[in-house]
C-alpha cells in the first residue's frame, strides 16, 4: 500500500463523517432529492459493508494483505457518495433484486420473533405519513 493502513482507515472514517454531515444537511433541507441521494448512499454502503465483512471472514483475509485495498476502498466510497455510484448500483443491481424478492423479504421480516416495538412504531409512522426528523 502506498498510504499506511492506519492513515487510510482514518481518511475513510473522515470521508464517512463528511457523508454524515451532508446527510444532516439533506435532512434539514426542504428539498427531497438530497434525502434520496443520501439514503441511497447509506443503503448501498451498508450492503457493501455487509458483503465485504462476509467475504473477509469467509476467505480469512484482512484488508492489509491485499495491495492498495485501502486506497481502492476509499476511492470506491468517494465514487458512491459523490460520483453517482450509489445511484447507479442501486438502479442497476439492488433495485431489481429487491423488487424481485420484496415479498419474501417482507415475509421474512414479519416472521422475526419478538419484533421490537421500534419496528412497529416506524411502520405505524410510515403508514400515517409522518416524516421522520423533519420537525
Amino acid at each position: 500500500a502506498m498510504i499506511p493502513t492506519l492513515v487510510m482507515r482514518v481518511l475513510t472514517h473522515v470521508l464517512l463523517l463528511v457523508c454524515g454531515f451532508f446527510s444532516f444537511r439533506a435532512i434539514e433541507s426542504k428539498a427531497t432529492h438530497d434525502d434520496t441521494k443520501w439514503l441511497t448512499f447509506w443503503f448501498v454502503h451498508s450492503i457493501f459493508s455487509l458483503v465485504n465483512t462476509i467475504v473477509k471472514t469467509a476467505c480469512g483475509f484482512v484488508d492489509y494483505s491485499i495491495p492498495f485495498y485501502g486506497e481502492v476502498y476509499f476511492v470506491f466510497l468517494g465514487v458512491l457518495a459523490f460520483g453517482g455510484g450509489a445511484r447507479a448500483l442501486y438502479r442497476a443491481v439492488l433495485r431489481p433484486l429487491l423488487l424481485k424478492y420484496e415479498s419474501r423479504l417482507d415475509a421474512g421480516l414479519e416472521s422475526v420473533p419478538g419484533k421490537s416495538g421500534l419496528m412497529k412504531a416506524a411502520a405505524d409512522a410510515e403508514e400515517k405519513g409522518y416524516v421522520a426528523f423533519k420537525g
